[in-house]
């Protein structure tokens, strides 16, 4: 290069923005084995939605040799997805992790899930169980699974035998 980097475009607010997610995703990344750790090998990717071509979205498990796993869940809609539903591992809960719609990257906030996310005995996607998850337009969420996923099985009802007076 015959110059250096324009840095007065960095008084631009949004320029700014991109700066920081930049800078906050590549500290999420090396923090984060599982995005990194089994990067060479099918044993470290699984794909869990590949083909939701009407809605724009990919969603993929990323796991690392001690077992632990994030889901990201990528919309390349301008359209938000709210609720949207997709198979999951067996985990109790998920937690959203990273996001693209924060504030101080230029997104809204508006599109978050600030709450764990129980899982659901709702099968989706091939798998038993399923969490519904908003994902902002243009934007992607990471999500970390904790606790175990126990199918709750069906209560019987006994019927009340009533005794000969």
């Amino acid at each position: 290069f015959a110059s250096q980097l324009d840095w007065y475009l960095l008084e631009n607010k949004e320029n700014q923005q991109t700066q920081r997610f930049f800078k906050d995703i590549n500290r999420f990344y090396l923090s984060q084995s599982p995005l990194w750790d089994i990067d060479f090998s099918w044993e470290g990717f699984e794909w869990l939605v590949a083909d939701d071509n009407h809605n724009n979205v990919v969603v993929f498990l990323r796991r690392d040799r001690k077992g632990r796993e994030l889901i990201a869940a990528v919309n390349f809609s301008p359209v938000a997805q709210g609720e949207y539903r997709f198979g999951v591992p067996p985990k109790k809960i998920y937690r959203e992790v990273f996001t693209t719609d924060c504030p101080e990257y230029g997104g809204t906030g508006e599109w978050r899930n600030e709450k764990p996310v129980r899982t659901q005995a709702i099968s989706s996607h091939g798998r038993e169980q399923s969490i519904a998850i908003t994902i902002p337009p243009l934007g992607a969420v990471i999500l970390r699974g904790a606790g175990e996923y126990k199918k709750s099985k069906a209560k019987k009802s006994k019927a009340r035998e009533e005794l000969p007076a």
